[in-house]
C-alpha cells in the first residue's frame, strides 16, 4: 500500500487542466511515483480519461443544480418547469386582432361562417390571413346608394387548426393531450368533450379553462392548461373531484388559432390615410373597411419574462389589488406589451378615487387603440380587480429629446470613413434611446450618453453634445381652444428678459390680422410669454399676436384660444424646448425618446467640421418635420 506525501486532493476545481493538474501532485506525493514522468508517460491517457469524467461529471453536477432554482435555471424547459411550481403558465403567442366593417352592395349571404378567410396586406406588401372565431351575421341596412347589408367583426390573425383525441383512461389513469404546435394562441382555444366517435352529445358546449381549483366540484367542465416541451402546451382535466373527469371513450375535440404572433401588428393603420383597402374576403360585392386596426399580436412570454413574473403571479394569486398586480396581469396576459405602469387614483392630479390607472406602451406603435383598450378592461382585468375600483387605461405620455452632437476624432486611429463613423454613431444613440429609454421609469442621464459616444472608437476623442425637448400637440382645428403642453422638467431660465426662443415651434398655419392665413410659428419672448409670429418677404419678423405664456419652473406652456388653420402641415405641431438640467427625468407615464440625432465630426487640430448627418426614428409619430 502506498504511503507518505500529501493525500488531500482539492475537490472544487471544475477546469480540466487544473483537475488534470491536481491528480498529478496527488500522484507525486506518493512513493511510488515520486520521480514519474506523467507528461512522456502512457500513465498521462489515464490522467486525461480521468479527469474528463470528473470535469463532465461536475460540469453536469452544476448545471443540474442550476436548472432545479428559477433564478439559475437555463433552459426553458427548467425555467417553465419552476414556475409550474409558482402556479404561473407563460404567456402562449397571441394573435394579431381587427376590427372590420364588412359592406355588401349585392346580394349576400345570411353569415359568415367560423373560419373564414379574410386576406390582408401590409404597408409593405407582405400577405397575412385573418379568421373569425365567430360567427358573423349579416344585416340588412337599407339606404341609399345600393347598399345592401353589413357586418362588423373581430378577425384574428392565423389559421384555424383542429384535432381530435379520444379519452382513454385505462391505457392511463390520467390521459393528456398536446396540442402539435408552438405558435398557438392559447386565449383562442376551444375544447369540446363529446359522448363517442358516433354520438356528437356535448360537444356544442365547450369546456371552460380554469386557473385555479377555488369552487371547483365534480361536474365542473373545465379543463387545465400548462407548457410543456419544445413550447407547445397541454390540456388536461378534473379527476372527477375536483373538475370533471371526461368517460372512457370520449372524444376531446381542441380547436385552435395558430398565428405568426406580432408580425400582422398594425395592418390597416394607415388605410383612410392612403385611401387603401388592406382587407379583403374574396367577394367581389364585398367591401373590408378597417374601424380598428389590427393590434395586439406577441411572442410567446420570454425566459426573462417567466423569471420576471412568475413570482409576482403567485404574489396576487389572480388577483389585482396593487398596483404590482395589475401591471402582472396586463403583462403576462396581453401579448403587444413593452411596458406598463400603474398608479391609483389617490395619487392623480387631481385625486380621483375609485379608480386606478393603466399606461401601455405597445411593442408596435406608440399607444393602443380605444377597441384593445375596452378588450383589456373586460377580458383580463374584469373579475379580478376590487368591484369598487374602476381601471382605466390611458394613453403614455412621450417626451422627446433631440441631440445635436460635434464630435471631434482622429482620423489616422480608425479604419472608417467620416460618414461610416456618422452613421455608426447615429446607430449607437439610437440603440442606447431603444435599450435605456422608451420604458416607464427610466431616465435619461446626459454623462452616460456622452460616455458611449466616447467609446464607441477609439478615433473619438471627445464630444460635445446638445440636447433639446420636444412634444407634438394636435390641434383642434377651426375651433380656439385652450392647450397645456407639460414638458415635466424645468426649462432654462435664468433671468427675466433672457434671450427669446428658449420656447419654440414648428412652423404652422395662422391668420394674421388681416385674415389672411400665413406660415407662422411661437416663440417666448424671454419673460414668460409666448407670441405667434410670421416672416416678411424681406425676412423680417412679424409678431401677430400674444397667445400663452411659459411656466420655465414646471416646465409647461399654455396656450390660449389657438386656432391654427388647416393644413398639410399643421396637422401637429413640434414644440421644442431648451432644458435647464442636462439629466431628463421620467416620472409616471411619461416615455422617454431620442427621436432625432445630429452629427458633426470635427478632426483633431482643425476647426471645420466634416458635414452632418442627421437621423430621425422612422416612426410616423415621432417625426419632427422640421
Amino acid at each position: 500500500m502506498a504511503t507518505g506525501g500529501n493525500l488531500n486532493t482539492p475537490v472544487t476545481e471544475l477546469d480540466f487542466f487544473e483537475i488534470k493538474e491536481n491528480l498529478k501532485t496527488y500522484l507525486r506525493g506518493q512513493n511510488q511515483f515520486k520521480d514519474y514522468d506523467f507528461d512522456g508517460a502512457a500513465l498521462s491517457v489515464l490522467l486525461d480519461v480521468l479527469a474528463y469524467n470528473t470535469h463532465y461529471s461536475g460540469f453536469y453536477a452544476n448545471m443540474v443544480a442550476n436548472e432545479m432554482f428559477l433564478d439559475s435555471a437555463v433552459t426553458r424547459n427548467a425555467v417553465v418547469s419552476r414556475a409550474k411550481e409558482l402556479g404561473h403558465t407563460p404567456s402562449s403567442t397571441k394573435a394579431s386582432r381587427a376590427e372590420v366593417h364588412i359592406t355588401y352592395d349585392e346580394a349576400e349571404p345570411s353569415f359568415l361562417p367560423v373560419g373564414t378567410i379574410f386576406s390582408a396586406t401590409n404597408e409593405n406588401n407582405d400577405s397575412y390571413n385573418f379568421i373569425n372565431t365567430d360567427v358573423i351575421t349579416i344585416a340588412a341596412t337599407g339606404g341609399s346608394g345600393g347598399v345592401l347589408a353589413g357586418a362588423t367583426a373581430s378577425i384574428y390573425q392565423g389559421s384555424y387548426r383542429t384535432n381530435s383525441f379520444l379519452f382513454d383512461n385505462v391505457a392511463e389513469s390520467s390521459p393528456k393531450f398536446i396540442i402539435p404546435s408552438n405558435s398557438v394562441d392559447t386565449s383562442q382555444l376551444h375544447i369540446r368533450v363529446s359522448n363517442s366517435s358516433t354520438d356528437s352529445t356535448g360537444y356544442y358546449t365547450p369546456w371552460d379553462l380554469s386557473s385555479n381549483y377555488t369552487g371547483l366540484t365534480s361536474g365542473s367542465e373545465v379543463y387545465f392548461l400548462q407548457e410543456v416541451e419544445d413550447g407547445r402546451y397541454e390540456v388536461y382535466f378534473g379527476d372527477g373531484i375536483v373538475g370533471k373527469k371526461p368517460s372512457h371513450g370520449n372524444i376531446v375535440t381542441v380547436s385552435y388559432l395558430e398565428t405568426e404572433g406580432f408580425l400582422a401588428n398594425n395592418i390597416g393603420k394607415y388605410d383612410v390615410r392612403n385611401s387603401r383597402r388592406s382587407f379583403s374576403i374574396g367577394d367581389a360585392n364585398a367591401t373590408v373597411d378597417v374601424t380598428s386596426y389590427a393590434q395586439g399580436g406577441g411572442s410567446p412570454e420570454t425566459i426573462t419574462s417567466i423569471k420576471y413574473y412568475a413570482p409576482r403571479s403567485y404574489q396576487a394569486q389572480d388577483r389585482a389589488v396593487t398596483a404590482e398586480d395589475y401591471k402582472t396581469l396586463v403583462a403576462t396576459q396581453y401579448g403587444d406589451v413593452e411596458s406598463v405602469y400603474v398608479y391609483g387614483g389617490e395619487d392623480a392630479i387631481p385625486p380621483l378615487y375609485g379608480k386606478v390607472f393603466i399606461s401601455i406602451k405597445p411593442n408596435s406603435g406608440e399607444s393602443l387603440t380605444d377597441t384593445e383598450k375596452e378588450s383589456i378592461k373586460t377580458t383580463i382585468l374584469k373579475g379580478n380587480n376590487i368591484v369598487s375600483i374602476l381601471p382605466e387605461i390611458i394613453d403614455p405620455e412621450y417626451l422627446y429629446i433631440t441631440v445635436d452632437s460635434t464630435i471631434t476624432f482622429d482620423p489616422s486611429k480608425t479604419i472608417m470613413n467620416a460618414e461610416t463613423l456618422k452613421t455608426a454613431v447615429n446607430l449607437d444613440v439610437l440603440n442606447y434611446s431603444d435599450s435605456k429609454l422608451e420604458k416607464f421609469g427610466n431616465n435619461f442621464y446626459y454623462s452616460k450618453l456622452c460616455s458611449r459616444i466616447d467609446r464607441l472608437d477609439d478615433s473619438i476623442v471627445g464630444n460635445e453634445t446638445k440636447i433639446k425637448l420636444q412634444r407634438k400637440l394636435e390641434p383642434t382645428i377651426g375651433s380656439a381652444a385652450g392647450y397645456i403642453i407639460n414638458f415635466y422638467n424645468e426649462i432654462y431660465h435664468p433671468h427675466d428678459g433672457h434671450v427669446e426662443g428658449v420656447v419654440s415651434s414648428s412652423k404652422f398655419k395662422y391668420k394674421d390680422s388681416n385674415g389672411i392665413s400665413v406660415d407662422s410659428y411661437i416663440l417666448d419672448d424671454g419673460n414668460g410669454n409666448l407670441n405667434i409670429y410670421t416672416t416678411s418677404t424681406d425676412g423680417i419678423r412679424i409678431k401677430i399676436i400674444k397667445i400663452g405664456t411659459v411656466d420655465y419652473i414646471n416646465g409647461s406652456i399654455n396656450l390660449v384660444s389657438f386656432n391654427p388653420v388647416q393644413d398639410d402641415s399643421s396637422v401637429s405641431i413640434i414644440f421644442k424646448v431648451e432644458p435647464k438640467d442636462l439629466n431628463i427625468i421620467s416620472s409616471r407615464n411619461i416615455l422617454l425618446i431620442i427621436d432625432s440625432v445630429n452629427i458633426k465630426l470635427k478632426e483633431v487640430g482643425k476647426e471645420s467640421v466634416v458635414g452632418t448627418t442627421n437621423t430621425t426614428i422612422a416612426n410616423e409619430s415621432t417625426s419632427s418635420g422640421y
